[in-house]
């Protein structure tokens, strides 16, 4: 068993919970979970969730290079640099968790599952 690897699915399943809660407050139709999500706008979903992390993954990647030039802006840029892997990390959990509700809906969507575990 990975301990590293289970925190990450709990930090995927949480992200998957949290949704569902936006979902149920109204901020939004559907899950990529909800059978009333076409595959379509479900890849769509997902895409947009990939960009989002590139572009996280991006910034990271020019702030290391602007340390290298510059001592001084290098110990700010660090710290920065920290920051922007907590965000990137952010986008791809959210992004697993898309992924997840997709296969959730392919699996029979949640309200299948729900009628499978209560027989």
């Amino acid at each position: 068993m990975n301990v590293l690897r289970d925190l990450i699915f709990q930090d995927i399943d949480g992200e998957r919970d949290r949704q569902e809660q936006l979902k149920a407050a109204g901020r939004f139709d559907f899950t990529c979970a909800d059978v009333g999500m076409s595959d379509l706008l479900a890849s769509a979903v997902v895409s947009e969730e990939v960009g989002e992390s590139a572009e996280e993954f991006g910034l990271m990647m020019l702030m290391a290079r602007l340390a290298r030039h510059n001592g001084e802006l290098a110990r700010a840029v660090m710290q920065e640099r920290d920051s922007a892997r907590v965000k990137l990390r952010k986008e791809l959990i959210q992004t697993a968790a898309v992924c997840v509700a997709w296969i959730e809906k392919l699996d029979g969507g949640v309200e299948l599952f729900r009628e499978r575990e209560s027989s």
